[in-house]
């Protein structure tokens, strides 16, 4: 099977919803007084500010690579849970962040949410190769440096993120991972969507068979902006983003999950079972018995 040692979660649950001042130079000894008073109140009034229905996080932002950002919740030591949403995501991605992050950390475990280079509307003009060199930068950064494993927590098109990196990633650290509502982007059951789609893919394929690939097709394609490279690998049969869908042969999975069990990644696949981003037709608990 492609992925060895695979524990399968099959839920009937919907996948969650992806949302100069002058200088004032303040005496020292009143900087001190301030920095007790921080310190006293800081973690309550930090999260006092906000109502108990919002989606909030403590912790702190840092710099992985040039321009790119992580934001570390809880004691970044020997273990790190990387969160890694979908497509148009970036922090806070899923309303489960917080309370994983709450429970990771009774484990011993910090929880990171890196910005990758195609976060938010940035993913059409971004790869699966970016984000694993992202990765990489993440994973072998200062911040890092003490960090023994890794649990990887991909969210719909994050778990092909996680996918990917299992692959082509040097995983230097040990590597855990969690497949959670991933969903091909390619796959519908709506025919005028087969329509629409058909002309963006011919013209996408001419751009990139004519060395024009990295540039954006027209703005009626796509809601977000859109290189013809990456519409192709999102919805083209066999594209680079092609990790979930149905219709794959037992061939192609294994190419895409054997890296699992051949480097000895531990996976967990949770697949929504009432995801509204897989078509009605898609045999879910299928799918998953494929992948595993």
């Amino acid at each position: 099977r492609p992925l060895a040692h695979c524990l399968v979660c099959y839920t009937s649950q919907k996948q969650p919803q992806k949302s100069r001042t002058p200088s004032l130079r303040p005496r020292a000894a009143t900087l001190a007084k301030s920095a007790v008073i921080l310190g006293a109140y800081s973690s309550a009034a930090a999260m006092s500010a906000f109502g108990t229905g919002t989606r909030a996080m403590q912790g702190s932002l840092f710099v992985y690579a040039p321009g790119r950002q992580a934001f570390v919740t809880g004691s970044l030591q020997k273990k790190a849970a990387v969160l890694l949403g979908g497509l148009s995501d970036g922090l806070l991605a899923c309303p489960y962040a917080p309370p994983l992050a709450k429970a990771l950390e009774a484990l011993g475990y910090a929880t990171v949410q890196p910005i990758l280079r195609t976060s938010y509307a940035q993913f059409g003009f971004g790869s699966l190769d970016n984000d694993v060199e992202d990765l990489e930068e993440l994973f072998g950064c200062e911040a890092f440096r003490g960090v023994e494993e890794v649990f990887m927590v991909g969210h719909s098109t994050g778990s092909q993120v996680c996918a990917h990196y299992a692959r082509h990633g040097k995983a230097e650290k040990k590597l855990r991972v969690c497949l959670q509502g991933g969903v091909s982007d390619r796959e519908t059951d709506s025919e005028r969507e087969v329509v629409r789609r058909s002309p963006i893919l011919t013209r996408a394929q001419w751009q990139v068979d004519t060395g024009k690939g990295a540039e954006f097709l027209p703005r009626e394609c796509h809601w977000a902006p859109m290189t013809a490279r990456r519409y192709l690998d999102l919805h083209d049969v066999g594209g680079a983003d092609d990790y979930f869908s149905s219709d794959l042969a037992a061939d192609e999975l294994r190419k895409r999950f054997s890296a699992f069990g051949a480097r000895g990644v531990g996976c967990l696949v949770a697949y929504s079972g009432a995801d509204e981003y897989a078509p009605k037709s898609v045999d879910k608990a299928a799918l998953v018995e494929k992948i595993c």
